[in-house]
């Protein structure tokens, strides 16, 4: 078995495969770029929309007129408790 010149390990012979292959990997690269940067630009234009923010709801503790509710707990059988 013969052993490879270094000079081969670095460039390897050029084949119509490699040439097509580096040639669509290019293309791919470029036009996903272009298609990036044209993404970019229509959303930078149109970004600009004016958001309504509602103020915060404040919720108050609900007070039952007489003291409902407070004084007296329900049981599960359904009586007062004292």
């Amino acid at each position: 078995m013969r052993a490879l010149a270094p000079s081969a390990w670095i460039r390897p012979t050029r084949t119509a495969r490699m040439r097509l292959t580096l040639f669509y990997a290019g293309l791919f690269l470029l036009l996903g770029t272009l298609l990036l940067a044209l993404v970019y630009v229509l959303a930078s234009r149109g970004s600009t929309i004016d958001v309504a923010v509602p103020a915060p709801v404040v919720r108050r503790q609900l007070k039952l007129p007489g003291g409902i509710g407070s004084e007296r707990r329900v049981q599960a059988t359904g009586r007062h408790a004292r």
